[in-house]
């Protein structure tokens, strides 16, 4: 039949026990006396050994020194009950000497002492046994020892303003519902040395509980991987990564540079949110170039939100003699010989250095206006690996000093112009050694006395087109 007692019934009958064991002053006792200090009055028993406990306290003291001896005799505990109730108590010292608060199944020893503000336990100390300081509301402060060894069931339950606790490193267990509500506690470090803790030890409600701090090799982290509700973090963070910033842009947010540990997944230093700054990511998408008689225009999208936007050109002028001016469509670059609308002449200075082959035109249309591209300008393509062929244009009358110097890779000249007049110093000078410069019919011989001496190899034939 008593195997099928519940647990709570058995705890209830021995709770029952205990109290009529108090009421006769009995635990193995040989005498029950009273012991006066002040206003305090503490009922105290001895043990078979010699040694006393305090199973009783009467008075209105705010603050109590429970004694280390009493008529020369050590006392080595207090019993549960000892002090319950006691509303007058505001500060507690328990003198050197007293190794445990018992447990007491029902009432803690100090249980519902609503006015206890703070308390300095001793060194000795190894055992806060079950409900000892339950309900406690206005307990700030407390010392844990070191040398404490077992934080029992409920013992801090609904110490609302508890803050700061440090736990030992001697201590091995912690009972249920020990730290319960305890909401003014923001952290809790656990010590390696605690191998057993019981159900809920941390909770504030459903779904919070009290911050733990701990080795992520220790049995902590396993029990903190069984109540997914506690946030674990490691004391000393073993693998910390970083986390890059990321730019906000019209749109999307974004955030600054941080760190996390990629074990308990806590921040180290945590990115902060920046907000939408309206900056759109623009992308020329159309070009109208702008005449002597028209505006042109550039539109853009933004590569992030898809808005466009128009950028209105104003109405070009005629440009002047020595100005450069770029022919958008080919990204290449032209200075001003002779200035008009009609019959105006251009030098070409440069085209994209990734293009292996180009071709110099006959004529340019810029800003509305054509021009005949008359010479190439010195050094325009001086030390261009990438170039392998050129087409000299119809108008070409001038090839300026180190025009194609150091085009290394160059192997093909194509001589459109019958008109070519002038090639510079150095103008073809360490162009690949197995050129060959193909010329108009007619001009071989003539083009051959234009391009001699001219830096190219031996090696690099000028034949007919």
């Amino acid at each position: 039949m008593y195997g099928m007692i519940s647990k709570v019934k058995v705890k209830w009958l021995l709770g029952v026990c205990m109290m009529a064991a108090f009421v006769c002053f009995n635990k193995s006792s040989v005498s029950a006396e009273d012991f006066v200090i002040g206003n305090s009055v503490f009922r105290y028993s001895e043990n078979e050994d010699g040694t006393l406990y305090i199973y009783g306290y009467d008075g209105n003291d705010e603050t109590v020194t429970v004694p280390s001896e009493i008529y020369g005799k050590p006392v080595v505990s207090i019993e549960a009950y000892a002090f319950n109730k006691s509303t007058a108590m505001k500060h507690l010292i328990i003198s050197e000497g007293i190794t445990e608060i018992l447990d007491g199944g029902f009432v803690g020893a100090f249980e519902l002492c609503e006015n206890l503000e703070n308390v300095v336990l001793p060194s000795t100390l190894k055992t806060i046994g079950e409900r000892a300081f339950n309900e406690c509301y206005k307990l700030r402060e407390i010392n844990l020892p070191e040398g404490l060894v077992r934080i029992g069931i409920d013992a801090f339950h609904k110490c609302y303003e508890l803050r700061n606790v440090i736990l030992p490193e001697s201590l091995t267990s912690i009972g249920d519902y020990a730290f319960g509500h305890c909401g003014s506690i923001e952290k809790l470090v656990i010590p390696d040395s605690v191998t057993q803790i019981g159900e809920d030890a941390f909770l504030l409600s459903y779904d919070d509980r009290i911050p733990i701090y701990g080795n992520p090799y220790a049995y902590i982290k396993t029990y903190c991987d069984m109540d997914h509700k506690i946030k674990f973090s490691c004391i000393d963070h073993p693998n910390v990564v970083n986390d890059p910033a990321k730019s906000p842009n019209c749109k999307d947010y974004g955030k600054t540079a941080g760190s996390h540990c990629t074990v308990c997944g806590t921040f180290v230093i945590k990115q902060q949110t920046l907000p939408p700054n309206g900056q759109h990511a623009w992308e020329l998408i159309r070009v109208r170039e702008a005449t002597i008689r028209f505006k042109g225009y550039k539109t853009y999208v933004c590569t992030v939100c898809d808005r466009h936007k128009k950028e209105i050109i104003p109405k070009a002028s005629v440009p002047k003699k020595g100005k450069i001016i770029t022919d958008i469509k080919n990204n290449s670059s032209y200075k001003v010989t002779k200035s008009g609308t009609r019959n105006g002449t251009v030098e070409c200075m440069s085209f994209p250095s990734a293009k292996s082959s180009l071709i110099i035109p006959k004529t340019v249309r810029i800003a509305g206006i054509y021009y005949k591209v008359t010479s190439i300008a010195k050094n325009a393509f001086k030390n261009n690996k990438t170039l392998k062929k050129v087409t000299v244009g119809q108008n070409v009358t001038k090839i300026n000093a180190n025009a194609l110097k150091g085009c290394s890779n160059l192997k093909t000249i194509v001589i459109k112009s019958e008109n070519l007049a002038f090639v510079g110093k150095n103008a073809l000078k360490g162009i690949h050694p197995r050129a060959k410069i193909k010329v108009p019919s007619g001009r071989l011989d003539n083009y051959k006395v234009l391009f001699a001496k001219k830096g190219q190899k031996s090696t690099v034939k000028i034949m007919l087109t």
